[in-house]
Order: structure tokens, then C-alpha cells, then sequence
């Protein structure tokens, strides 16, 4: 028998299995069916059309079932289905799929863990036993194989595909697929000038190196090879050595 808070929501359509124990303020819609031993901890949504495993915890915030973010969707009953022993940590959010990619449904595997605040697009398959870190965003149809590992914040392009055992660094921008048992990370290749720049932004005291990833990652570029901006020129001037024939500050206004 479920362990129903009397401050929660539950749809008289939802199917509850044995054991199966809902917080106050969770709230679960019509058509859902959740397996034995699976906890839906305070404040926790699970929309309509969604199917999760046994011994599940979903945790408080998270958001299991939105309609997917797609201007293609047209209102049409589409699927989220969760494994068993899947943990969905804090605000995570998990999206159901679309008629118009031709699957309808968006899987989490067995063992997987999907921490805090990280989103899970339409009809995107994430396999068994892997970890998605906090802050990850993985966008429609996106294939991740079992054991994968994708470090906090990373990016993933839609309809990308992760290997088996693959692991990518935290912070990656993933826009290229990601061979089994490989591991990479950092920032893809860029061809704009823009980008460009925003690379050498994000990594200004990096010497400049080459990458052996499965991304073939652009070297980055000293800083002392850029022009002098007015913080260096500042810098250097604030650095010159001091000399007593030198005109101190106050002499030489």
C-alpha cells in the first residue's frame, strides 16, 4: 500500500505500486504509473504520461513529464519512462518526447543518477548506471550510452551521441559525437572570430597547447601575444622598477 501524505496531490488515475511513498506538497497527474519502493519527496512533479521503476527517488523540485520544449510539439500524448534505482536529484527536469522525431519518448536507464538541475530534452535515451552532474543540459534526441559519465555543466547539442563508458569533462561544449571509452573535454574547435575571442576569454592564462580529444580543440593563444590592453599597460607601468633619479608621482605633477 502507498504512504500518501495528506498534503499531496495524487491523480485517482495514477498507479501507485507497493510501498511506493509521496511527500507533502509532491504532486503526481492522471496517467502515471510508479513502481514499488519508489519515493516522490516533498514538492516533487510528475506530469501526466510517465512510467518510473521501482526504488526511484525523486527529489524535492525536480519536474518529471513537462511537455517538451519543441514549437514542433502539437499537444500529442507522448512518454517519459524511468528505470529502476534512479535517483532525480533537486530541480532536475525531464521532458517527454515528440511525434515529430518519430519516438515519442524520452528514457532514463537503470542505476542512473541525474543530479541537481540538470535538464533531460525530448526523446533523448540515456542509458544504464550513468551520471549526469549538476547543471548538465543534454537537448533533443540526444544518445547517451550506459556507464557514461558527463561532468557538471557541459552542454550537449541535439542529437548527439556519447559512447559507452565515455566520460566528458565538466564545462565541455559537446557539438560533435563522443566515441565508447574515451575521455575528453574543454571547448570544440571555433571557426568565428567571435568565438575566438570568447575562448581566449575563458581561458586567458592558458599557454598556448594542443588537445588529443575526441574534439579537436583550437590552441589557445598567450596573452602576451594580444595587444596591451589599459589593465596590462596599468600593470606594467605599477611594475617598473623605482630608481631615486626617477621623478616620484608628487614631482613629476
Amino acid at each position: 500500500m502507498a504512504n500518501i501524505h495528506p498534503l499531496a496531490t495524487v491523480h485517482p488515475g495514477a498507479k501507485l505500486g507497493a510501498n511506493v511513498e509521496v511527500g507533502p506538497y509532491a504532486y503526481i497527474d492522471d496517467n502515471v504509473e510508479i513502481g514499488d519502493g519508489t519515493k516522490i519527496l516533498p514538492h516533487a512533479t510528475v506530469f501526466s504520461y510517465v512510467k518510473i521503476g521501482k526504488d526511484c527517488t525523486v527529489f524535492p523540485g525536480a519536474v518529471v513529464g513537462a511537455i517538451p520544449q519543441d514549437l514542433k510539439f502539437e499537444g500529442e500524448v507522448t512518454y517519459v519512462e524511468i528505470g529502476d534505482r534512479v535517483n532525480i536529484r533537486e530541480c532536475a527536469t525531464i521532458n517527454r518526447g515528440t511525434k515529430a522525431s518519430g519516438k515519442g519518448v524520452t528514457r532514463i536507464g537503470d542505476d542512473t543518477l541525474i543530479m541537481s538541475y540538470v535538464h533531460v530534452a525530448h526523446d533523448c535515451t540515456v542509458g544504464k548506471h550513468c551520471i549526469l552532474v549538476s547543471y548538465v543540459g543534454i537537448a533533443g534526441e540526444t544518445e547517451v550510452g550506459d556507464w557514461a559519465i558527463i561532468g557538471g555543466g557541459t552542454k550537449v547539442h541535439q542529437f548527439s551521441k556519447i559512447g559507452t563508458h565515455a566520460m566528458v569533462g565538466g564545462g565541455s561544449a559537446v557539438n560533435k559525437d563522443i566515441p565508447p571509452y574515451s575521455i575528453c573535454g574543454r571547448i570544440p574547435e571555433s571557426t568565428s572570430s567571435d568565438c575566438a575571442a570568447a575562448d581566449s576569454i575563458l581561458t586567458p592564462y592558458a599557454t598556448s597547447r594542443t588537445y588529443t580529444t575526441p574534439f579537436t580543440i583550437r590552441a589557445t593563444t598567450s596573452p602576451t601575444d594580444a595587444p596591451r590592453s589599459k589593465q596590462a599597460s596599468f600593470r606594467a607601468r605599477n611594475e617598473t622598477p623605482y630608481s631615486p633619479s626617477s621623478p616620484t608621482p608628487s614631482e613629476a605633477s
